[in-house]
């Protein structure tokens, strides 16, 4: 803020002074060297800092090009690259990278922006180079990891996204990495194992709630989920999870809050895809087979399996599938 008060005071010398000679005053000399001396020059660095971390971003690049300290060209950078005023950004990052100005970081955002951009080999180059640079770089890793998933080469991406979990633990987008390859592979056994690090990001709990049910741990993945928060796919898992222990009367329960959020919604038989659906109303009072002109009614029998007028079983495990019509 010092800098501000100095180009007033700067301002009403001049004014007042005219096109007289005079000795330079202190704030002038004070004035030069925030221009001139590299290290006063930070002052402007540090307000462009602040300004990038309330993402003033506008503010940060005016401040920001006042400063003549090395690192100035970094954080600018930093500021155009948020303004969309890419290719000076990346020119300014290449220079940082020249003049060896936070290493790790401006190869990161070269990797970033070349991904970005569609060029694989660039942004395999400078995230290699930030890794070589801070081996502990999760942004790096995790550009590494999504580059090898895109390629399917999905031992490296496993290998790149568990170092980002390995460096930033509680950051969502190494787990959603991991997890993504893990379900590719079929391997639910290891994504239960890793269930309470997913399931404390509400868009990954649903590949909790998958594992439950493929490694046969329902009961235990309906204790997980209980308390969460669930969006529709998750729900709708956690009813087949509940149909699988018996509990017909809560599944169906849920299954009725399902249809009066989201009316239309189906469950179908996953034992007979094919042939039966089932819908709730809006009300969420009824069910019937889809596709009839006349809706056959259906209840739950004693035994919590679905079954027609007849008392003819029709179906046993309900999960979300499909629109009416489009089975």
């Amino acid at each position: 803020m010092k800098a501000f008060s100095l180009f007033f005071l700067f301002s009403l010398f001049l004014i007042s002074c005219g096109s007289v000679e005079q000795k330079p005053t202190q704030d002038e000399q004070n004035l030069a060297l925030l221009k001139q001396n590299v290290a006063s020059s930070d002052l402007f660095l540090v307000e462009g800092k602040k300004l990038l971390a309330t993402q003033e971003f506008q503010k940060a690049e005016r401040k920001i090009r006042e400063s003549k300290a090395k690192e100035a060209p970094f954080y600018l950078a930093l500021a155009l690259q948020e303004l969309d005023k890419k290719d000076e950004a990346k020119s300014l990052f290449e220079q940082s990278l020249k003049n060896n100005i936070q290493v790790a970081e401006s190869c990161y955002n070269l990797a970033m922006m070349a991904h970005q951009a569609g060029n694989e080999t660039m942004a395999r180059s400078m995230a290699q180079k930030a890794v070589e640079a801070n081996k502990n770089h999760a942004g790096a890793h995790f550009i590494l990891g999504s580059l090898a998933f895109d390629k399917e080469s999905y031992d490296e991406a496993l290998k790149q996204f568990t170092a980002v979990t390995k460096i930033a633990k509680k950051t969502e987008a190494g787990w959603s990495g991991i997890a993504n390859v893990l379900a590719l592979q079929h391997n639910w056994e290891q994504i239960w194992n890793i269930r309470k690090e997913l399931i404390a990001f509400p868009s990954l709990t649903i590949f909790v709630a998958q594992a439950a049910e493929k490694t046969d741990h329902q009961k235990e993945g309906i204790t997980l989920l209980h308390n969460t928060k669930m969006n529709l796919v998750v729900a709708l898992q956690y009813i087949v999870l509940l149909s699988q222990t018996g509990k017909t009367e809560e599944a169906f329960a849920i299954a009725q809050k399902v249809q009066k959020s989201s009316p239309g919604t189906l469950l179908l038989d996953r034992d007979n895809a094919s042939k039966t659906v089932i819908f709730l109303n809006p009300e969420g009072e009824m069910m019937f087979v889809c596709g009839k002109s006349e809706p056959t009614p259906i209840s739950l029998d004693e035994n919590g399996k679905f079954v027609d007028a007849d008392k003819k079983v029709i179906g046993t495990r309900a999960d979300v599938i499909a629109v009416c019509g489009k089975e």
